[in-house]
């Protein structure tokens, strides 16, 4: 593979992943809107009989709910990404040997 070939694909690459990122940070963000809203409201309506402090603490858990998640998932990301470019790495540098 030429060395043109390789640049364009870690690009690709690259720019699959900040589109992931992208993709992952709007999706949360608009559950960080929405989830908390419709606990408050669901909670209160069906379960906490209009009491809104009961309904307040359950949003405010749905809340850190969903920001704990997106945390986790990043975390994980994270290290996936730092490990997986080693082992592309070596694989480059194996084909280019056995050149």
């Amino acid at each position: 593979m030429s060395g043109q070939a390789q640049v364009s694909a870690a690009k690709a690459a690259d720019n699959m992943i900040k589109t992931g990122v992208v993709f992952r940070l709007v999706t949360f963000a608009v559950a960080l809107g929405v989830v908390p809203i419709a606990t408050f409201y669901g909670t209160k309506s069906y379960f906490f009989n209009d009491n809104s402090t009961y309904a307040a603490i359950a949003a405010v858990t749905a809340a850190n709910v969903v920001l704990v998640t997106y945390i986790v998932q990043s975390v994980l990301e994270d290290r996936a990404q730092v490990t997986a470019p080693s082992g592309q790495n070596r694989n480059m540098e194996d084909s280019k040997k056995s050149q």
